[in-house]
């Protein structure tokens, strides 16, 4: 299905909705429409136009305020949020939704160890069954990278993130994004590299999706797959091509590929080349900011290993801004052994 396809299914939602606010299932179903194709400011305002038709004695309530609190937090409205987020909770306690959206809220404002706290509550009932299962370690692993835990998080990836045989390609791409920042921060996946790539060759279903191609390129970039790198890109060029592929993947996710690649090659000028344009238009290539967030950490690594000092004090500003913090950088060890600072992610 390509984003025309999305496009008019969501416009089909919108007009069913205005007459039908009460129909939790296509509520859903426009909440992950918008999430794919980056409509940030939906993800918000499609929750709040039903809003005013449910009541907290409704059936799937709990439901709809975890929908508002993930759109809240997308619109860095992260105190309603999480308030939202928390109620959600407390009404389903199994929403799956609701508890990772109050783990974006902790991720965006720098607080790793309120998020750890609220992602290791037991929730038996929805902990290994569901699609939220993997993205939910992924988010701890996230936290453990920001408090400096790189061997707690790379045991996080061995148990739950490490993609199996029967796996979406998003948990391919948590996979691929919790390994490239720990690279980021001078950690060594090792082979871990080598056994993801062929994953995401067993999956070989790229030019879908210009937010999961860049991820896919992480794996076979930094396992050295040459072959799987120009498959990859093949496919990204193909889909190019093709209807809407100007917007999406020649602007973005051709050249978040090749900057991806410059890091590897050693070239970090050109890193920050590729990947400074894309930074404030990565919305289209959809998911979540702290998702995305991947491409400006990059560019924000590769300007301070090139001695882009005022490039880098630039970067470092606007992720701080993000999350509407300012957190101390540190010093750690690139890839290739060299010490740089690089801020929490």
């Amino acid at each position: 299905m390509g984003c025309g396809d999305i496009d008019a299914g969501l416009s089909a939602l919108e007009h069913h909705l205005v007459s039908h606010p009460s129909d939790l299932l296509a509520l859903q179903l426009a909440h992950l429409g918008d999430l794919v194709l980056g409509r940030t400011t939906m993800l918000r305002d499609r929750i709040a136009r039903v809003l005013g038709h449910w009541s907290e004695n409704d059936s799937g309530y709990g439901y709809l305020l975890g929908m508002l609190d993930f759109g809240l937090e997308e619109t860095f409205a992260f105190e309603q949020a999480e308030v939202a987020g928390r109620r959600a909770v407390q009404l389903q306690p199994h929403d799956a939704w609701a508890v990772h959206a109050v783990a974006h809220v902790c991720e965006m404002q720098g607080r790793p160890a309120k998020g750890l706290q609220w992602l290791k509550v037991p929730r038996a009932d929805w902990r290994y069954d569901n699609g939220m299962a993997a993205h939910k370690k992924w988010h701890l692993a996230l936290m453990q990278l920001a408090r400096g835990e790189h061997a707690q998080a790379l045991a996080m990836y061995d148990e739950t993130v490490a993609p199996g045989p029967e796996v979406l390609s998003l948990n391919l791409a948590d996979a691929s994004s919790l390994l490239w920042r720990l690279q980021l921060r001078g950690g060594e996946p090792g082979e871990r590299w080598t056994a993801l790539a062929q994953r995401w060759k067993a999956q070989g279903v790229w030019g879908a999706s210009a937010f999961v191609d860049p991820h896919a390129a992480m794996a076979f970039i930094s396992a050295g797959d040459r072959a799987g790198l120009q498959a990859l890109r093949q496919a990204a060029a193909s889909a190019a091509a093709g209807p809407g592929g100007e917007a999406l993947w020649r602007r973005l996710a051709l050249p978040a590929i090749e900057g991806f690649a410059a890091v590897i090659e050693g070239k970090p000028v050109r890193c920050t080349e590729l990947l400074l344009p894309l930074l404030p238009a990565t919305q289209p290539m959809g998911s979540s900011h702290a998702q995305r967030q991947v491409l400006l950490l990059t560019a924000l690594d590769a300007a301070r290993r090139s001695g882009q000092q005022a490039m880098a004090a630039a970067l470092a500003a606007e992720q701080a801004v993000h999350g509407s913090r300012v957190l101390p950088s540190r010093q750690i060890g690139t890839p290739g052994g060299a010490n740089h600072t690089l801020t929490p992610a």
